[in-house]
């Protein structure tokens, strides 16, 4: 991880592949120890492994989970749609 952040609310474009210049899911988590996983659902990302250092502190950066989900209607019905509310914070999610 170099300079880069993430901003709620904000999309960010995930191309699968830390090859791709443009980038910001797996090419931002990519260190020496590699990335997470390019699949659906829960990733993890473990310091213990090569995870990334605060700048500020100097301290290794705690594990941390990443939810994969849409926010976009799709072609068909889906009975297990995920619900992130930022309102009350609650996460709703099947995965």
């Amino acid at each position: 991880m170099g300079e880069e952040f993430w901003r709620v609310g904000h999309q960010h474009r995930d191309k699968a592949g830390v090859k791709f210049e443009d980038d910001e899911l797996l090419r931002w988590l990519n260190t020496s120890a590699g990335s997470i996983a390019n699949s659906g659902g829960i990733r993890f990302k473990d310091p213990a492994s090569g995870g990334s250092v605060d700048p500020e502190t100097g301290r290794a950066v705690p594990a941390f989970f990443v939810l994969i989900t849409r926010d976009m209607a799709a072609q068909h019905h889906n009975p297990w749609e995920d619900v992130v509310d930022e309102v009350s914070g609650n996460i709703y999610y099947w995965g």
